[in-house]
């Protein structure tokens, strides 16, 4: 059990120190440009990926409901008679 704290706490701080590191490099790299890019273009989580706009609340709720048809237990709770009511195995 220790052992696994020891090792989490490990992970914790390679993540931080590798963080660091990748702002130290964009700050340089930044620096050394003489116009920045951007900082829609430098955020994108891939690039090239252009910005995809929201879901609906009809997009969502067929989503979910395409999960509980394949026997995965959503609960929202606060919503009476709704998606709560599906459990995994229920004769509903």
């Amino acid at each position: 059990m220790l052992s696994a704290v020891f090792r989490g706490l490990r992970e914790r701080a390679v993540r931080r120190h590798n963080e660091l590191l990748f702002l130290a490099w964009h700050c340089e790299a930044f620096a050394r440009t003489k116009r920045l890019p951007d900082l829609g273009e430098i955020t994108r989580r891939n690039a090239g990926e252009e910005d995809r706009p929201a879901q609906s609340v009809d997009e969502i709720e067929a989503a979910l409901d395409r999960l509980v048809e394949r026997g995965f237990a959503i609960r929202i709770d606060g919503e009476p008679g709704g998606a709560s009511d599906h459990e995994e195995g229920s004769d509903e």
